[in-house]
């Protein structure tokens, strides 16, 4: 199954520890907001794939984890 995690910070960080774990799930995709520090993370998990854009993510992947503010996952969940 291909994952996008959206979302930055300690509960991203333990989401993508946790579905990595697993051998028939592969993160395909990270969102967050501020591009510098989303590469740096995609690139210490071997995440190929890292964009601002929700949309570009799900594209990549069969499911997402929405680790971001709960205020926004309503909208989120609506993409």
């Amino acid at each position: 199954m291909k994952i996008c995690v959206a979302g930055q910070g300690r509960v991203r960080a333990k989401a993508s520890r946790r579905a990595q774990a697993h051998p028939d799930v592969e993160i395909t995709s990270l969102v967050g907001g501020n591009q510098d520090s989303t590469a740096q993370v995609a690139k210490k998990y071997g995440i190929p794939h890292y964009t601002g854009e929700l949309s570009e993510g799900i594209k990549r992947a069969d499911a997402v984890i929405l680790t971001t503010p709960t205020k926004m996952h309503f909208r989120q969940g609506e993409q």
